[in-house]
């Protein structure tokens, strides 16, 4: 076998992996897109407990990031 005849087999192992790298990449950005509007759902539910936000802080103390999180969500949302 030649080099060159090695490189154009190893050129076809590489597209294959490619094209299977693109597919996931393609795929993982619509799920992206997806989580972030289920995100940006959660957050304005969140926002619409505001007044009682500290009952349900404390109601729900293992979610306290999370809620941090989407409050920072509604805000950035509020801002575009």
């Amino acid at each position: 076998m030649t080099i060159k005849e090695a490189a154009d087999q190893l050129q076809v192992l590489i597209d294959d992996k490619m094209d299977t790298f693109s597919t996931l990449g393609k795929e993982a950005k619509k799920l992206q897109q997806k989580l972030s509007k289920m995100h940006l759902k959660m957050a304005l539910l969140y926002k619409e407990l505001e007044p009682v936000e500290e009952l349900v802080k404390a109601q729900h103390p293992d979610k306290v990031g999370l809620f941090d999180l989407l409050k920072d969500i509604a805000e950035n949302h509020n801002e575009n």
